[in-house]
């Protein structure tokens, strides 16, 4: 009985048990079916989710602005991420233009491509070549290294340095392109070959020559492949991968040449003279992410295969004949397809900016297929047409234009102002200039254009189906007042007026915001009751910050204010203009009533006198931000007072800067609104209200060049920075010399002093902070940033070091609060004094 009964219990529990496992099998395979459906992340959602990558902590909208200006930029595989290289890569989404972080290098990049899917990064230093006697001898300052970076983390994960010939005369890197995981790279340089045995007989052997060389690496290692040397170094300049076909295209203007990676040789070489294209150079290699291919029958047997598409545009020397039409302002686009295997041209086609009856169109290209589905069989180009300032779709199979964009730019003003403002920056001799860029792609996952062009550190990215900008490109700090009680004003992108209130855990709150377009300076009263905002217009306003709205509007200027101070006790305003003119404004004493507000006319102007015996001509110029500066208390002005115009000597170097007598700046000289920039002899010239006029000339070197003039805000000390990277503290009080720092750094931007504690605070371009004790002029302590170029310091004391506020020109402001503390600093003597500029004769 209780055998038959244990069998009657046993089979219904192994029933239900497998019931049970059933279900759960059945769910869990629901749950893999749920977990199969999710989308995969892009790359930029992945990146801004793992937040791994080094990016500073900024305050203010940070869009599309890469300083000094982008060299390059590229789409990542999926199209979610632009990379846009300048001296540093910079990460962006390519749907919003919001910052996603940066790649830096201990040297700045020259080049960059993407590998692994756009993983990684692969990127070449800059040589930081020096020119001597023209272009003919360039020195590299650095042995460039390609390098591997993670885009998700920021990290280097390989290092592989270029072969460099010992007895090299120039160097220079052509071009990168990656596969999906290996690395080229195009390089040239000048130097003496000598003969030996063995090595190979080279047709330059014992002679000084350029030499082209093809470098192919491997892997995240960068593991060595190839090394090729060409004989002719002008025709190659650019390389190309084609991921339709895996062949490498080596091109220059009129030469073409393809490399097989899997046989690691030059398979085929032409030139344009070759293909009947004697009035056309090569302009680049248009790379579709849809896969297409060719198809064609020779001697009975059908080849298919992916051609390379090749744009081109007139050779520049070529004229037109007098009855001939000239195509090449007509042409949108001018492209051709050659055959991967041969070189052959097979196809050339021009495009027509204007479509229509009557308009030029040829054949077009016949024996194309395109693989996957069937409505696929469109093959677009998109162009950027710089005369209609439209975004154009191009069909390659139709030679025909299918598509045009208007584009719809950014705001002119502050654009305009931006402009302006790289314009002025010439007085700070920054190292930093290279070759401008002119570059425009396109992704049709993402459907966005991106185009650099210039100098200017602007991303111009679009969107494809309406021609719209993505995002204004914003980040530009253009003026920041000095801490006053813990608080300060920052303007950015010379509309977006803002004061703030640094916490003690190291964060800004915004307290006041207003608009004020086309501003330049800002400034907080001394009790910090009212804010004063001067524009570039000459006209300046006023915000009661209790009341929260503008009560005074003050005019009379009539150029571009640089400076502005408050000082509410005895009720004064004063602005220091680019004509070295002092504006003083005197406030009611009463209040205004709640909503009203007052219109101020200036009731005084002065502009310092030029000494008696310094030369009789007069001359008109303007003085850039960096050469004035006002106390806080509207007590002080000094400025730079131009003399004369600089004089050489038979050297070719700068004469007449005698020490103690004068000195020179290099200012903007002319009429109206046309300047041009030259070397002026001067002095400092300091104002006191009821004091007489007191020139400044203190020793330095007579080819010394003034490049900052600042003052504390008390108006006790005055600050002067020299090119050399010498920096004078003046007592203005006592008339001595405070002191002399032989900082030896360049791209200075801004300094500032604080007596009680010794310190010397100096910020450089390249987002390099340094404190120096003024009693020894020792360095005791440095701070770099990761990816940020600084335009603006503002600094206070803090119960253990300095807290300090940045303004940038592309990343907004950034904080550091509590660096340089006393346990932290370190005292570092320079290994010796150096005197940097060259004697006459030597």
């Amino acid at each position: 009985m209780r055998a038959r009964h244990c069998q009657t219990t046993f089979i219904p529990a192994i029933l239900s048990l497998s019931a049970v496992w059933l279900l759960i099998l059945s769910g869990s395979q629901s749950a893999f079916a749920i977990e199969a459906k999710k989308p995969q992340l892009s790359l930029a959602d992945t990146i801004q989710q793992q937040s791994q990558i080094p990016r500073e902590q900024f305050y203010g909208e940070v869009m599309l602005m890469h300083a000094p200006n982008p060299m390059d930029v590229q789409f990542s595989e999926d199209g979610s991420v632009l990379f846009s290289q300048a001296e540093t890569i910079r990460l962006w989404r390519s749907d919003t233009g919001a910052y996603l972080g940066s790649i830096a290098g201990p040297a700045r990049f020259s080049r960059f491509a993407q590998l692994n899917h756009s993983r990684w990064l692969v990127t070449v230093d800059d040589s930081e070549a020096d020119d001597q006697q023209g272009w003919y001898y360039s020195m590299p300052q650095l042995i460039p290294c390609l390098r591997v970076w993670d885009v998700h983390t920021g990290k280097c994960l390989s290092v592989r340095r270029l072969r460099i010939p010992i007895n090299v005369e120039r160097l220079w890197i052509n071009s990168i392109a990656t596969s999906t995981d290996s690395t080229w790279v195009l390089f040239g340089s000048r130097f003496v070959k000598e003969k030996a045995e063995q090595e190979p007989k080279s047709f330059l052997d014992g002679s000084s020559d350029d030499y082209c060389f093809l470098a192919g690496f491997q892997g995240p290692n960068l593991t060595p492949t190839c090394h090729l040397e060409f004989d002719e170094l002008s025709n190659y300049r650019y390389l190309n991968y084609n991921s339709h076909n895996g062949k490498l295209l080596i091109y220059g203007e009129t030469e073409l040449a393809c490399f097989d990676p899997d046989s690691q040789k030059i398979i085929w070489s032409t030139s344009g003279y070759q293909q009947g294209l004697k009035h056309d150079e090569i302009k680049g290699i248009i790379n579709l992410e849809q896969p297409f291919q060719m198809e064609l029958t020779e001697s009975g047997k059908k080849r298919t295969f992916t051609p390379f598409i090749v744009q081109f545009e007139s050779n520049s020397l070529y004229k037109v004949p007098p009855q001939g039409v000239d195509y090449s302002k007509l042409t949108l686009l001018n492209w051709g397809l050659i055959d991967p295997s041969t070189g052959k041209l097979l196809h050339h086609d021009l495009v027509m900016r204007k479509t229509g009856p009557g308009n030029y169109k040829t054949p077009k290209a016949e024996n194309l297929k395109f693989p996957g589905p069937k409505d696929a069989n469109k093959l677009n180009a998109w162009v950027y047409d710089k005369q209609e300032h439209a975004i154009k779709a191009v069909d390659l199979v139709e030679a025909w234009r299918v598509a045009s964009r208007p584009v719809r730019d950014r705001t002119f003003t502050i654009r305009k102002a931006r402009g302006d403002a790289l314009g002025e920056r010439w007085n700070l001799e920054r190292d930093d200039l290279r070759n401008e860029a002119n570059v425009q792609t396109w992704n049709s996952t993402s459907g966005r254009m991106c185009i650099i062009t210039g100098y200017t550190p602007e991303i111009d990215l679009y969107d494809l189906s309406t021609g719209n900008t993505i995002a204004q490109p914003s980040g530009t700090v253009n003026a920041l007042s000095r801490f006053t009680s813990g608080k300060l004003a920052a303007s950015l992108d010379w509309n977006d007026v803002s004061v703030f209130d640094l916490k003690a855990e190291g964060s800004l709150q915004r307290t006041f915001n207003t608009k004020v377009l086309r501003n330049s300076c800002v400034a907080l009263s001394a009790d910090t009751s009212q804010l004063l905002v001067g524009e570039i217009s000459g006209n300046a306003g006023v915000w009661d910050l209790s009341r929260r709205s503008k009560v005074f509007a003050l005019e009379g200027g009539t150029e571009k204010l640089l400076r502005i101070a408050g000082n509410t006790t005895r009720n004064s305003i004063a602005a220091l203009d680019q004509d070295g003119t002092l504006w003083r404004w005197q406030t009611p004493t009463a209040p205004a009533k709640p909503g009203e507000m007052q219109l101020l006319r200036a009731h005084s102007q002065k502009k310092p006198k030029r000494p008696e015996g310094y030369y009789t001509i007069e001359f008109d110029y303007r003085i850039p931000r960096s050469l004035c500066d006002l106390s806080a208390n509207t007590e002080l002005y000094l400025a730079f007072r131009a003399y004369s115009a600089e004089e050489e000597d038979n050297y070719g170097e700068l004469s007449l800067g005698y020490p103690g007598e004068d000195l020179i700046a290099r200012i903007h000289e002319g009429t109206g609104r046309s300047f041009y920039f030259e070397y002026k002899h001067g002095a400092v010239v300091e104002l006191r209200a009821g004091q007489p006029q007191k020139q400044i000339t203190p020793p330095v070197y007579y080819q010394s060049q003034l490049m900052q003039i600042r003052c504390t805000a008390d108006g006790r000390f005055a600050i002067l920075v020299f090119d050399t990277g010498q920096i004078l503290i003046l007592n203005l009080m006592a008339g001595t010399l405070e002191a002399i720092i032989p900082t030896g750094l360049s791209e200075i931007m801004d300094v500032n002093y604080h007596p009680q504690q010794q310190t010397l605070l100096v910020a450089c371009f390249r987002g390099t902070i340094t404190a120096w004790n003024s009693d020894t002029f020792l360095r005791t302590g440095l701070l770099q940033l990761n990816d940020a170029r600084l335009e603006h310091l503002a600094s206070q004391p803090a119960a253990d070091g300095f807290d300090l506020v940045l303004g940038t020109w592309d990343t907004g402001l950034i904080v550091k609060q509590g660096v340089f503390k006393k346990a932290d600093q370190k005292p570092t003597r320079l290994p010796a004094l150096p005197f940097p500029v060259k004697l006459p004769g030597e």
